[in-house]
């Protein structure tokens, strides 16, 4: 058995001249993400019809793996464009919670509260031992941090998408204050 060497260069790319190309949904871009996620090209069974799609785009290439009868999948040049494009627009369209989000933080910074943004809590399901549920609230606060639990004062607030209306830790929902904007 000689060395195979696979090239780990990007193809380019390049959509085949079709009359109707396939239309791209939500599939397509997080089957493109679970392979850029591999970081190297992927050795599947059997192709799928979203693979098909994205190699009609020309964001996926197959290449033959030389040993075995599996297809190799390898994303091009074109597909990473793709997935950069989508991820800045998604980057865009979170931006106005993210912003709501920070100025809610400032705001309970200066009534006294300790904060921090976006940080993903994991804890054990209790319906399923074994399993774990992660909560990721928008903003976190405390009035102190604390060593021991039954000293810690906390407040979770989720900020629901594009309302101006948060959650606190009692679960009411309440308008966000229209002096919550970031101090200077």
């Amino acid at each position: 058995m000689g060395d195979h060497h696979m090239e780990q260069v990007l193809p380019q790319g390049e959509a085949i001249s079709c009359q109707t190309l396939p239309r791209l949904g939500p599939a397509h871009t997080k089957r493109l993400r679970k392979l850029w996620s591999y970081g190297r090209p992927v050795h599947v069974a059997q192709l799928e019809g979203v693979d098909f799609d994205l190699q009609v785009h020309g964001f996926l290439e197959t290449m033959d793996s030389g040993y075995n009868a599996a297809a190799v999948l390898t994303l091009t040049k074109m597909g990473l464009a793709h997935l950069n494009e989508a991820r800045q627009k998604l980057i865009a369209a979170q931006r106005p919670h993210h912003e709501l989000g920070q100025r809610l933080a400032a705001y309970l910074r200066a009534k006294g509260l300790h904060t921090w943004e976006n940080v993903e809590f994991s804890n054990p399901h209790w319906a399923q031992p074994r399993s774990w549920s992660v909560v990721r609230p928008d903003v976190f606060a405390c009035l102190t941090p604390a060593q021991r639990e039954e000293f810690l004062l906390t407040a979770f607030s989720e900020i629901a998408k594009g309302t101006g209306v948060a959650a606190g830790a009692d679960g009411r929902w309440r308008q966000v204050p229209a002096d919550c904007s970031p101090l200077a």
